[in-house]
């Protein structure tokens, strides 16, 4: 497995709201716009095909960085405590 922060600025409410829904299906709601997904490559492929249609890609941009297993312990939070991704998804 995979695992992927997203982090996006979409312009538009109504854009960003359907960019924010798909993405909560698909993982775990970290920030305002930061979502954390555990996946493999191929169905980040497919998410970011599904995210496409959803924004305009004059203003509005999604980042999605890859997050290496280093790099996932030694990640630390301040306040509530970092709580691995619950959810998985599968796109059919």
């Amino acid at each position: 497995m995979e695992r992927v922060w997203i982090a996006y600025d979409i312009r538009d409410p109504k854009r960003w709201r359907k960019v924010f829904r798909r993405l909560h299906d698909f993982g775990a709601w970290r920030q305002l716009s930061v979502f954390e997904i555990e996946t493999s490559e191929t169905k980040i492929a497919l998410l970011e095909e599904s995210l496409k249609p959803l924004i305009d890609p004059e203003v509005d941009q999604i980042i999605i960085l890859p997050v290496c297993q280093s790099c996932r312990s030694a990640a630390r939070s301040l306040g509530k405590p970092l709580e691995p991704p619950r959810k998985s998804f599968t796109i059919v």
